[in-house]
């Protein structure tokens, strides 16, 4: 749904960085720069432990952990601000206009979660292409074995982009701006309903 099929991934990146908003700009994975250090690697040198192959290793490494830091602070954002508003409204018989403007609010905060997920999604896309173009290359496995670090569910510094519960809490955000719009979700019960039901599918 958020990759185009048949475009190369390059150029879907770079679509991508130029759709979003501004301030996800720039944080997206340095696919192209990880990709010209892979072109100059020869199958000769790359053995683990050589000095193009660790130059490359860095890069990715400090290139997914600076993804999973944006990822968390914009995903955790969005997860607490949804939170205190379904506190703030729990109980309460809202106004009319009241009604309209949390559904707004929701519908804000459900854009955001989209963008959360679409960026987890396509960096996750570039990790996975860059990994294995770069044991293609190199003839070796280093890159399937960062990756298979990455998706290491005790390893937080990396892969919460790839496997955190957070992606779950801003599925059901979507879900839930969605049942607002279909009517399903007129009550601060039928909300948490609705919530809970993406939450916990």
């Amino acid at each position: 749904r958020w990759l185009c099929a048949g475009m190369k991934f390059g150029h879907e990146l770079l679509l991508v960085e130029q759709q979003c908003p501004a301030d996800w700009r720039g944080s997206f994975i340095k696919y192209k720069q990880l990709k010209k250090l892979i072109k100059s690697i020869r199958a000769e040198e790359g053995a683990p432990g050589s000095e193009i192959e660790q130059q490359f290793l860095n890069l990715l490494n400090a290139e997914v952990a600076s993804v999973n830091r944006t990822f968390e602070m914009h995903a955790q954002h969005v997860v607490r601000s949804a939170a205190l508003k379904r506190r703030s409204r729990k109980g309460c018989c809202l106004p009319l206009m009241r009604r309209r403007s949390s559904r707004f609010k929701v519908d804000d905060l459900a854009a955001e979660a989209s963008w959360c997920r679409r960026y987890a999604t396509v960096n996750a896309t570039g990790l996975r292409k860059i990994a294995k173009k770069h044991d293609k290359y190199a003839r070796n496995s280093a890159g399937q074995q960062f990756l298979q670090a990455c998706w290491d569910c005790r390893n937080k510094e990396l892969g919460a982009f790839l496997h955190s519960p957070l992606m779950d809490e801003l599925r059901a955000l979507e879900a839930l701006s969605e049942a607002h719009k279909q009517g399903l979700a007129s009550s601060p019960r039928a909300a948490a309903a609705a919530f809970h039901a993406a939450a916990h599918p």
